[in-house]
C-alpha cells in the first residue's frame, strides 16, 4: 500500500478512537446526571413527607389547644355545622 495512504488511514483510526472515547464519556456523564436528578427529587420528596410526619403531632397539639381541627365536624373555617343546623331549626320554630 502507498505509505501516504497508510498514514492517512492510521490518522483516521486515531481520530475515530478518540471520538468514540469522547462519546462514551458524554453518555456516561448523561447517565450520571440522570441518576443524580432522580436522587435529588427523591430526597426533596422524602424530606417533605418526613417533615409533615414529624410536625403532625405539634400541629394536632396546637389545634386541640385552640379548639380547631380534631374529631369535631368542623370545616376548614372552623365552623361547626351541627350548631348552624340547630340554630336554623330554632329560627324556623320561632317563625
Amino acid at each position: 500500500m502507498d505509505p501516504i495512504l497508510d498514514a492517512r488511514l492510521q490518522s483516521i483510526e486515531r481520530k475515530l478512537d478518540e471520538a468514540t472515547k469522547i462519546l462514551s464519556g458524554m453518555r456516561k456523564a448523561q447517565r450520571t446526571a440522570s441518576v443524580m436528578r432522580w436522587l435529588y427529587w427523591a430526597v426533596i420528596i422524602g424530606i417533605t413527607i418526613a417533615s409533615i410526619y414529624l410536625i403532625q403531632p405539634y400541629i394536632a397539639q396546637l389545634g386541640s389547644a385552640y379548639g380547631i381541627g380534631g374529631d369535631t365536624k368542623e370545616g376548614a373555617t372552623g365552623t361547626n355545622y351541627s350548631e348552624i343546623l340547630n340554630q336554623l331549626k330554632e329560627f324556623q320554630a320561632n317563625q
